[in-house]
Formats: C-alpha cells, structure tokens, sequence
C-alpha cells in the first residue's frame, strides 16, 4: 500500500488547467517590464537631452520643453493604467 504524500500528478485535471495560466501571466510580465524598459529609456533619454538643451543657448529647446512634459506625462498615465 502506498500512501499519498500531497503529489499531484501529471493527469491531474487542476494542475493541467493552471499551467496555461502561469504561461499567461508570465508572457503578460514580460510584456510589461518591456513596456516600462522602452518608455524609461525612450522618454528619460529624451528628457535629459531637453534638460540639458534648455540650459544651453539654443531656444528651440525651451519651446519643446514644455510639450514634452506633456507629452512624458500621458505615456506614464497611459502605463500606469495598463499594469
């Protein structure tokens, strides 16, 4: 007689239907790590280059500065609804 120690086996109908859904959450934190990887990259780059031109000489700096904190500011809502 063999005693059951808690062990699920591999036809158990429970454990079938969860390891789809342990794929789907991983593919879904992928995606969203991706998502802040590129916006972070994309918008913090871009951000330090209008910082820094702003503080130069250039004017055309100071007039895209403005919209761009706009522009940073609606990505992050829209990324922060998404996750």
């Amino acid at each position: 007689m063999v005693k059951d120690r808690g062990h699920r086996s591999t036809s158990d109908p429970l454990l079938a239907t969860s390891h789809p859904l342990s794929q789907q959450r991983r593919l879904i934190s992928e995606r969203v790590l991706y998502l802040i990887i590129t916006n972070t990259v994309l918008l913090r780059i871009s951000g330090f280059v209008l910082v820094y031109g702003a503080n130069s000489v250039m004017t055309i700096y100071t007039a895209l500065f403005p919209a761009y904190k706009k522009l940073q500011t609606t990505v992050f809502l829209v990324q922060e609804v998404i996750i």
